[in-house]
């Protein structure tokens, strides 16, 4: 592996969450963004191995990344989205302009994983189900033989519980810097 390539997978790792969001909330579909973050690091990868100058890394794969799901929607003129590429364009600045906020967002991830890591087993398995898998609200009710008021209710409360838990550690690790 390059120099090259290494420094530049290390930036994508770091920023891959960001750029995530930034993709799905074009793509609107999970699998789509994940198909788009996977084409996006094949052509930074390739760009790598050719040596490309690229200065910075993030603004270059939301660059890619936008194309990509440009690409996408013209592909799928037969669905009701309406193809705007300046759309594309405030939705990358936007992304652009808060990049200095890229070590509070990473705080704040760090913040939840810490959180999640604290909560009972059952409750991780209920999140993990409904984010990380993906799945409805009745599909998590029926793997966890629960109904889906209960688990939407237990939902909601987690979710207030991170968010307290979140905003604790957060204002822990100021009042320590």
């Amino acid at each position: 592996m390059s120099d090259t390539l290494r420094r530049l997978s290390g930036q994508f790792l770091a920023n891959r969450h960001r750029l995530m969001a930034f993709i799905t909330g074009l793509a609107r579909d999970p699998n789509v963004a994940e198909d788009i973050l996977q084409e996006t690091w094949m052509k930074l990868a390739e760009a790598a191995e050719k040596e490309t100058p690229i200065e910075d890394p993030a603004g270059w794969c939301r660059t890619v990344a936008k194309n990509f799901v440009l690409m996408r929607w013209r592909k799928e003129r037969s669905s009701k989205v309406v193809i705007d590429s300046r759309l594309l364009d405030l939705a990358e600045l936007a992304f652009h302009e808060r990049d200095p906020d890229a070590d509070a967002w990473e705080d704040h991830r760090r913040a939840l994983n810490a959180c999640v890591k604290e909560l009972p087993g059952h409750a991780r398995r209920m999140l993990s189900l409904r984010y990380e898998r993906g799945l409805p609200v009745s599909s998590v009710a029926r793997e966890l033989r629960k109904t889906v008021d209960a688990v939407m209710m237990a939902l909601s409360r987690l979710r207030r519980s991170l968010a307290g838990c979140v905003q604790r550690r957060l204002a822990a690790s100021e009042g320590g810097s």
